[in-house]
């Protein structure tokens, strides 16, 4: 029995934002099949809550998605008016920091970003978003 709660225990920590001492996000951690919306404050997802699938993001939201599918796939949906540039680690072990990975730009006005791992991804830990003008888009 105090092994089951112990086990429900840290699956409640691996699929909520992470905190940093101080209170502030440090990232949402997305297990597979799961899908968040969530805003972002100060570069971190705040507001971020678990919904079904089929949910769309509203004005100033942003929403995530790790789909079990052809090994790993992460879509992204933005439907701010800015564009984000941010990162994203793998994580094969529940509460371990991850492994850096690396994503595009997502663009703005409801677009979809997709990033694809041609291997099974139990979760992935999203980070550090900061705004770029849309004439920078890359892949880090």
């Amino acid at each position: 029995m105090r092994l089951l709660f112990l086990a429900a225990a840290l699956v409640a920590v691996v699929a909520t934002p992470s905190l940093s001492e101080s209170g502030h996000f440090l990232g949402l951690t997305v297990q597979s099949g799961e899908t968040w919306i969530f805003r972002i404050d100060q570069g971190e997802p705040v507001d971020a809550r678990k919904i079904d699938g089929s949910a769309t993001p509203g004005s100033g939201e942003l929403m995530v998605t790790l789909k079990p599918q052809m090994g790993a796939m992460m879509i992204v949906t933005n439907n701010t008016n800015k564009f984000y540039n941010y990162h994203a680690f793998l994580t094969m072990q529940p509460g371990s920091e991850g492994k850096a990975t690396s994503v595009c730009t997502v663009a703005n006005g409801g677009r979809m970003a997709i990033e694809n791992w041609p291997y099974a991804v139990p979760a992935i830990r999203i980070a550090d978003f900061r705004e770029t003008d849309g004439n920078h888009i890359s892949c880090e």
